[in-house]
């Protein structure tokens, strides 16, 4: 969608931001970007209250700077790792319907 809007050099320029952002706020994770404007992050934690109390402070900084931020996540072995994310995209396509519920915003694809 961004780039259809706002052209390709600045949707590229979206994405390297967010990168940035990302390493900024969680220095201690395997950062990757899976698809268009999908990351997926890493952690080894002990504190699993930790990661959500990180996870929802960068969410809220997005939000307060005017940028759309719709994060989803979940926890367990690395084991699990193609389960891991496919939870994570579950909970993210959750939280973007409710994020257009709340905001009443019309979703372009």
């Amino acid at each position: 969608m961004m780039n259809d809007i706002y052209g390709h050099r600045d949707g590229d320029l979206l994405i390297q931001r967010m990168a940035s952002l990302l390493t900024e706020n969680f220095p201690d994770a395997e950062i990757f970007r899976i698809s268009g404007d999908e990351f997926v992050l890493f952690l080894e934690l002990g504190d699993d209250a930790n990661f959500e109390e990180r996870a929802e402070m960068f969410r809220k900084t997005l939000v307060e700077n005017d940028q759309i931020a719709v994060c989803g996540y979940s926890k367990g072995r690395a084991s699990e790792i193609i389960e891991l994310i496919r939870q994570a995209e579950a909970q993210m396509y959750e939280e973007k319907k409710l994020y257009y519920e709340r905001t009443g915003k019309e979703r372009r694809y």
